[in-house]
């Protein structure tokens, strides 16, 4: 049996991910039409964050801090449902 809320939690976050990049592609677009360099600059800085977040979200699993990780939609509405 599928986790509908663990699903649909994982599409929000990859969609505001790739917002989040396309957002910060859009501002390195508007700097470039005052400064070459400085978009140069902005956009080696947008390129490295984004190959290093999605290095980072493929090599390590999601409860990476030794199972601290943020707890599932499921664990919290459970603990929601005893108070």
């Amino acid at each position: 049996m599928l986790d509908t809320s663990s699903e649909k939690r994982n599409q929000y976050v990859t969609f505001t991910r790739y917002i989040t990049y396309a957002g910060l592609c859009i501002a390195t677009c508007i700097v470039l039409q005052s400064s070459t360099w400085l978009a140069a600059l902005v956009g080696v800085a947008v390129a490295v964050y984004i190959s290093v977040s999605e290095y980072w979200l493929t090599t390590n699993p999601q409860s990476s801090a030794g199972g601290l990780g943020a707890p599932s939609p499921k664990i919290l509405d459970e603990i929601l449902q005893q108070q």
